[in-house]
């Protein structure tokens, strides 16, 4: 992992370059919008995750399927920039992403210990 965007301690979280890495992104705008939010959330809620490490390793996975998705999803944005600026590593830019998605989500979801 990217020291950069990552700190060293656990759990693993965003330093303030990997927020503004997110904000460059767009990221935090996306997760803003109460329609992708939802879009976002649901997919992690069917899963009925019930830890915060499932939840982290979930929500890279999900993005991970939306990276992969042709369908229309919240991370086709990402995926666009991505592949417009190739030498982002795809896979920093996906775990950066669902660190604040873990973040927001857990958020909603006090009772996830």
């Amino acid at each position: 992992k990217n020291t950069v965007i990552f700190s060293t301690n656990s759990p693993l979280n965003l330093t303030e370059k990997g927020i503004e890495f997110i904000e460059t992104l767009g990221w935090d705008k996306i997760l803003e919008d109460e329609t992708q939010k939802k879009i976002l959330f649901e997919a992690l809620d069917h899963l009925n995750l019930k830890t915060k490490p499932d939840v982290e390793r979930y929500c890279i996975i999900v993005l991970n399927e939306f990276y992969g998705s042709r369908d229309s999803n919240p991370f086709i944005s990402i995926k666009n920039y991505l592949y417009n600026n190739a030498t982002i590593d795809k896979q920093n830019a996906i775990s950066a992403c669902a660190i604040y998605l873990r973040n927001k989500y857990l958020e909603n979801h006090p009772e996830i210990s």
